[in-house]
């Protein structure tokens, strides 16, 4: 059964998620985040590359499918790359 969330929402999920401390393999320009225990397990890795420019890494296993309802992107650049599983996405209007 897939859950649903706006992206607003999925993210809030997911940072809510944040351990209290850092991980000891992160650098101070990184932030490691648990995929949040209800969804799955593994986790987010943001790397800050530089002022405007972040780097997500995500390894992670779902226990159901997650729909995520997305806005138009406000930004003019993005590259996704997804290594198994299958990703559906669907603009919507707010």
């Amino acid at each position: 059964m897939a859950i649903t969330f706006s992206q607003r929402d999925y993210w809030d999920l997911v940072h809510a998620s944040r351990c209290t401390h850092q991980s000891p393999a992160a650098q101070s320009f990184e932030t490691i985040i648990p995929c949040p225990e209800q969804l799955g397990e593994g986790y987010y890795r943001f790397i800050n590359l530089r002022d405007g420019v972040e780097l997500l890494i995500g390894n992670y296993q779902l226990h159901d499918d997650v729909v995520m309802m997305m806005p138009e992107r406000s930004h003019s650049l993005e590259y996704g790359f997804h290594f198994s599983g299958k990703v559906l996405e669907q603009a919507v209007d707010y």
